[in-house]
């Protein structure tokens, strides 16, 4: 079902909330990619709701998950790609009825945020996974992610790139890309 909701400037955040009968828990993906309608997809085969929309800032994301959690009553599990791993562990404190976090290469900085003081604070798990073979963030930052957190699992795969080895338009969904989605869903199975 397709949504809108008013970011704290008071323009319009449009997003899209995929729910299957049985579903076992709502999952937010925070942040932007090719590929999320695609992990949306694995996700809600796996009986997840998911959530997407088009913001990362951290507000819009708050607003997001009020709107899904009212509506949808489930565990909630934020997942966040790149800048959006970031902010997803930030978001954490400010969520209700979170089971765990998972982060996509990560950088562990933001300007204006403190990404390992918030992952210092977390009180639910937290999933990391990172390619090793990443342009753009050094898999150093994931290590980082991973001592602030008290309760961390890291997953490094040493094939996969920033993007896990897809491309833009997603044709074809590499190995790097199906384990990384494997292990989200596994853990999000786990929590749930």
């Amino acid at each position: 079902m397709r949504f809108t909701v008013k970011s704290a400037g008071n323009l319009p955040i449009h997003g899209i909330i995929d729910v299957r009968r049985g579903a076992r828990a709502l999952v937010i993906l925070v942040g932007r990619s090719f590929f999320f309608p695609w992990i949306a997809e694995v996700l809600c085969e796996e009986l997840f709701a998911v959530c997407r929309f088009d913001s990362e800032k951290l507000d819009d994301v708050l607003a997001a998950v009020s709107h899904c959690q009212t509506h949808i009553a489930l565990p909630t599990f934020l997942f966040g790609y790149g800048p959006g791993g970031d902010i997803a562990i930030v978001a954490a404190e400010d969520v209700l009825n979170l089971r765990g976090v998972v982060t996509w290469s990560a950088a562990a900085r933001m300007n204006g945020y403190d990404i390992l003081g918030a992952a210092s604070r977390l009180n639910v798990p937290l999933l990391i996974v990172h390619g090793e073979r990443d342009e753009s963030v050094p898999v150093s930052a994931s290590a980082e992610i991973a001592a602030a957190a008290p309760d961390a699992s890291r997953v490094v795969i040493s094939t996969a790139s920033h993007s896990y080895n897809s491309i833009d338009p997603l044709v074809s969904v590499p190995r790097e890309l199906m384990l990384a989605a494997d292990v989200t869903a596994r853990f999000i199975s786990a929590y749930s």
